[in-house]
């Protein structure tokens, strides 16, 4: 799994993500503020205090990076995020 993007980095919705997400998405820049490559239910995800690389909605199959940012509540794939 190769992780293109790194904490700090301003992306945006690719134009197919906006088809799932909405087109408000359009204009709007995202920070990321983590990165997870293993899965952990979310119970436990918890109460751990959402360690870091793990994510309850990780997919393996995805062979992908999970994203997630600071300005909102969305969890990305690499393939949806684009450089701003």
């Amino acid at each position: 799994m190769k992780i293109k993007y790194k904490i700090g980095d301003i992306v945006k919705l690719t134009k197919e993500a906006r088809v799932n997400y909405g087109d408000k998405w359009e204009y709007r820049v995202l920070v990321i503020s983590s990165i997870s490559t293993k899965y952990m239910p979310a119970k436990q995800f918890y109460y751990l205090g959402k360690p870091s690389g793990f994510h309850p909605g990780f997919d393996e199959s995805m062979n992908e990076p999970l994203y997630e940012f600071n300005v909102c509540n969305l969890a990305l794939y690499q393939y949806e995020i684009t450089e701003a």
